[in-house]
């Protein structure tokens, strides 16, 4: 297997987490995720991105797109594959059984229930690797998921009209 640049990957990922961006709110409770497969020379062949809960991851969103069938191409992904059975099925077995040879990931999957992901593969010779320099900007994206694994509590956000004095009103001119 040939070395893929350094250059390829970066643009690469940099692709997936523009795609991460993409993703709705409506993929809560999981993290918005970007995913680019490429050949080695940096064509990319497809791109997904995490759909509304319950639905395809975007690792599944990329290989739907072309049959589930990547023999010898690579993915760049934003976020490690999860690798348990949900509402969906591992992406971690996705990408191995569709043929992927080289899988680069910008963060490890905090969440115990779905990491491991990359350890699959690696164990069931896929090369992987984690690419330094997005991990806060996929941190970023992603605040609301992570907040709720490392803290067990939601990310909420309120947005409440007062008066000057601090008071809510049910009509005009009463407190």
């Amino acid at each position: 297997m040939s070395e893929i640049p350094e250059n390829i990957v970066f643009e690469m990922m940099e692709r997936a987490v523009e795609l991460s961006k993409k993703a709705t709110v409506k993929t809560y409770p999981n993290p918005k995720v970007g995913a680019v497969i490429f050949d080695d020379e940096g064509k990319i062949i497809s791109e997904g991105w995490t759909q509304e809960y319950g639905c395809d991851h975007a690792e599944a969103d990329a290989l739907r797109k072309i049959g589930f069938k990547a023999p010898g191409l690579n993915m760049a992904v934003t976020l490690e594959p999860c690798n348990h059975y949900g509402k969906t099925p591992p992406c971690a077995k996705a990408i191995l059984e569709a043929g992927i040879k080289a899988v680069f990931v910008a963060k490890k999957e905090e969440n115990a229930k779905a990491a491991g992901g990359l350890d699959f593969l690696i164990q069931n010779g896929v090369k992987a690797a984690l690419v330094k320099g997005f991990a806060a900007e996929v941190e970023e994206i992603n605040r609301f998921f992570f907040k709720g694994i490392r803290t067990n509590l939601p990310w909420i956000t309120v947005k409440v009209a007062a008066s000057k004095d601090g008071f809510i009103t049910q009509k005009v001119g009463e407190r």
